[in-house]
């Protein structure tokens, strides 16, 4: 993954807070609504709140200048165990 480490940390701690706020709000509901996996990653994304910023803005400022969409979607994946791979790569 090309996501620097601290960046994944606080991204992931992020995530995971908006999921336990939220617990109703999973990838399975949003199948079931015909939305993708990676629909519901982004949103979880934009539900964030980090270093004061909403994920938006903050992957704007802290993300884009070394990643891009693929980059960051492949650390949601992982951050939402989504991909099949645990965060170091291997098969869960």
């Amino acid at each position: 993954m090309k996501i620097q480490d601290a960046h994944y940390q606080k991204l992931e701690t992020a995530c995971k807070e908006v999921l336990a706020a939220h617990p109703a709000i999973t990838v399975e509901a949003y199948a079931a609504q015909g939305l993708s996996a990676m629909r519901f990653n982004f949103d979880v994304l934009w539900a964030c709140k980090i270093d004061g910023k909403t994920g938006n803005a903050w992957i704007c400022s802290e993300l884009y200048p070394y990643m891009n969409d693929e980059h960051i979607g492949t650390a949601l994946k992982r951050i939402m165990g989504n991909d099949g791979l645990n965060r170091h790569g291997k098969l869960r």
